[in-house]
C-alpha cells in the first residue's frame, strides 16, 4: 500500500508540496495535480507550489516562496481546535483501518503455522523413511560389511546358492557334532567382528 492510499484509510490529514517546478509551466503541472488528487479523494489537500528558484546567500529558497507554506504550518501549530480535529480524525481512521489489517495479520500467520506444520511433516517423513531402511539393512544384513558380513554369513547362512549347499551340510554335521558331544555352535566369531567394526569411530 502506497502512503496515498495508506493515508485516505486512514483519514490522515494530507498537504501536498509541489516544488522546484519551472515557473513557466506552474499552472499546467498544478492543474494536472489537483486532477490526480482529485481522483484518489484528496481533493480537498492544499497544494502548496514552490518554484525553482536561485538560492539566496545562505543556500536556501527566498521565504517569499515558501510563505504560504509556513503560514499553513504556523496557524495549524497554533490553533488548538484545528490540530484536535486533525489528530480525532486521524486517530478514527487508523481505528477504522484495525480490521481490514487484522485481518492481513491473521492470514499470514496462518499461512505461517501451514508452513510449519508441512516442514513438519517433511522432516519426520524423512526420519520414518530413514528409520525403514536401516531396520531393513540390519533384518538382511545389507548394513554388515568385511568380516561382520562374512560371520553373520557364517551362522545364519546366507550367501550364494553354492554356498548354502555347502553350509547346510555344515549345519547338519554341527548338529549331530553337537548332539553327540553335547557342544552347542559359537556366534563368538560374529560377536569378535562387531566389536571390531562398531562402533565405526
Amino acid at each position: 500500500m502506497g502512503l496515498v492510499e495508506a493515508s485516505l484509510e486512514r483519514g490522515t490529514a494530507v498537504a501536498v508540496v509541489l516544488d522546484r517546478v519551472p515557473p513557466e509551466a506552474m499552472e499546467e503541472v498544478r492543474l494536472h495535480l489537483s486532477q490526480m488528487l482529485r481522483e484518489q479523494g484528496l481533493d480537498k489537500s492544499p497544494i502548496f507550489t514552490i518554484p525553482e528558484v536561485d538560492l539566496d546567500a545562505d543556500k536556501m529558497i527566498a521565504a517569499k516562496h515558501t510563505a504560504r507554506l509556513t503560514g499553513w504550518l504556523h496557524s495549524l501549530a497554533g490553533d488548538s481546535r484545528a490540530r484536535s480535529v486533525v489528530i480525532r480524525r486521524t486517530l478514527a481512521g487508523a481505528l477504522a483501518s484495525l480490521s481490514d489489517r487484522t485481518a492481513d495479520v491473521t492470514a499470514a500467520a496462518d499461512r505461517q503455522v501451514e508452513a510449519q506444520e508441512h516442514l513438519h511433516s517433511l522432516a519426520r517423513s524423512a526420519y520414518q523413511d530413514a528409520q525403514k531402511g536401516i531396520e531393513a539393512g540390519v533384518a538382511d544384513g545389507s548394513l554388515l560389511r568385511g568380516e561382520v558380513l562374512a560371520r553373520w554369513q557364517e551362522l545364519v547362512g546366507t550367501g550364494e546358492f553354492l554356498r548354502q549347499i555347502e553350509v547346510g551340510i555344515a549345519r547338519v554335521r554341527d548338529r549331530l557334532t553337537s548332539f553327540i558331544t553335547g557342544k552347542q555352535i559359537s556366534a563368538e566369531p560374529l560377536g569378535e567382528a562387531l566389536q571390531v567394526v562398531w562402533p565405526p569411530w
